[in-house]
C-alpha cells in the first residue's frame, strides 16, 4: 500500500480536492460518452430501495443528517461503444432494464444530496470515485476517508492502468 502515497507526494494533481458535485460529473459524462437520463421506472423496485438504502448509509457514514425518505435517486446510461467498450471489458456487471438484461449499457445511479453514486463498470466507478474527490481536510488531516480514496486510486491504477511501481 506504501507505494500510492509516494505516488501521490509525486504527482498531487493526481488527488482531486473536492467533493465535486456528483451532477457535474454525470453531466460531463453525458456530454462526453453520449448519456441519458433513465427513468427509474425501468429499474426493478428491488434495485431502487436497495440504490436508496446504499444512498441513505453513505449519507449516515459521512454524518450529512438527511433521512432515507431524502433520497432522490437518479439514473444515466452511457451506451456501449467503440468509445466506451473499455469500461465493459472487465469487471462489468449486465443490469436490467426494463425486464430484460442489457449488455450494452453502463448505468449509474446516483444520489446529488449525499453525492452517492454506484455504476455497474468498476472501472468507471473507479475513475467517478476519483473524480469526485477528497476534502482538503481529510488530505491534511490523513483521515480513513483518504486511506480509502488513496487505496481505490492505487487499485484503479494497478488494474486498469497497468501501473507497478
Amino acid at each position: 500500500m506504501k507505494w500510492i502515497y509516494d505516488y501521490i507526494e509525486k504527482n498531487p494533481e493526481s488527488v482531486v480536492v473536492g467533493p465535486v458535485p456528483m451532477a457535474q460529473i454525470l453531466e460531463k459524462l453525458k456530454a462526453d460518452l453520449h448519456g441519458a437520463d433513465v427513468p427509474l421506472a425501468s429499474f426493478t423496485p428491488n434495485t431502487i430501495q436497495m440504490q436508496q438504502r446504499n444512498a441513505y448509509y453513505y449519507a449516515c457514514d459521512r454524518q450529512m443528517g438527511l433521512r432515507q425518505e431524502d433520497m432522490q435517486l437518479k439514473a444515466v446510461r452511457i451506451p456501449v461503444t467503440d468509445q466506451t467498450r473499455h469500461y465493459a471489458e472487465k469487471d462489468f456487471t449486465h443490469w436490467f432494464v426494463n425486464g430484460r438484461e442489457d449488455g450494452n449499457g453502463i448505468y449509474v445511479i446516483y444520489e446529488e444530496r449525499s453525492n452517492y453514486f454506484y455504476c455497474n463498470s468498476s472501472m468507471l466507478h473507479l475513475e467517478m470515485t476519483i473524480a469526485r474527490g477528497i476534502s482538503q481536510a481529510d488530505i491534511s488531516n490523513q483521515t480513513e476517508w483518504y486511506a480509502e480514496y488513496a487505496a481505490l486510486m492505487q487499485r484503479y491504477l494497478e488494474d486498469y492502468r497497468g501501473y507497478c511501481p
